[in-house]
């Protein structure tokens, strides 16, 4: 059993695709569940500081994002904050200009603005766009999977060809077989090439499961003798 062409794509679009989105996903939910802990101590024991605007990052898509920096008996923090869900108040702010900050007295590093409050909803764009790619991903990965066992523990079988309709650039084509114990499987798959009804194709299907069945040769490995 080796790959076919078709499975070298799909092994690239899970590489690509799926793996780096797991990883993003994971980091983004650490990320989100640490943004919840530090915003529910900021609503506690806290004080507040007059900080500094020192720059901002636009985003086409996304909120604009303030750094600033305050001093707290004589050590200087910095702090970066994506503006909340009402738009325009972070493009009220200027370059050197004032904002209150609210920090955490034992650990002044754990700040935010006093008058934004963070919410999950900031950011969903990113992972709303890595949960597509990652979803391609793992798509591409459940058919690598549910080929490669059909190839290695499937049974081949001579199917009779029961009906064939064109599906876009493919052929729909229906299609009956007998198990080694005599049982008859219907099934479908799609076939680059027009056949007849009555026609002989070879099917391969799991023997203790035959609905899982597929067209031979599979388009995703080649079987090496």
């Amino acid at each position: 059993m080796d790959f076919d062409g078709d499975a070298r794509y799909a092994l690239v679009v899970v590489v690509l695709f799926f793996v780096p989105g797991l990883i993003f996903l994971g980091w983004k939910g650490y990320d989100y569940v640490k943004q919840f802990q530090q915003r529910d101590q900021l609503r506690g024991d806290v004080r507040e500081v007059v900080g500094t605007v020192t720059g901002f990052s636009f985003g086409r898509y996304s909120p604009i994002s303030v750094n600033y920096r305050f001093t707290v008996n004589g050590m200087t923090y910095s702090g970066e904050a994506l503006e909340p869900g009402s738009p325009g108040q972070g493009a009220s702010l200027s370059k050197g200009g004032d904002i209150s900050i609210r920090f955490l007295p034992s650990n002044p590093a754990i700040n935010h603005p006093d008058a934004w409050e963070w919410s999950p909803a900031i950011g969903w764009y990113f992972v709303v766009g890595e949960v597509f790619f990652t979803s391609i991903g793992g798509l591409a990965l459940a058919f690598l999977l549910r080929d490669r066992r059909l190839a290695r523990y499937g049974k081949a079988s001579e199917g009779v060809v029961t009906g064939c309709a064109r599906n876009d650039r493919w052929f729909r084509v229906s299609y009956e077989f007998r198990t080694e114990s005599g049982v008859l499987i219907k099934g479908h798959d799609d076939f680059k090439d027009e056949y007849g009804v009555g026609a002989r194709i070879w099917i391969l299907y799991l023997p203790r499961k035959p609905q899982r069945n597929h067209r031979y040769p599979l388009s995703l490995y080649a079987i090496v003798e």
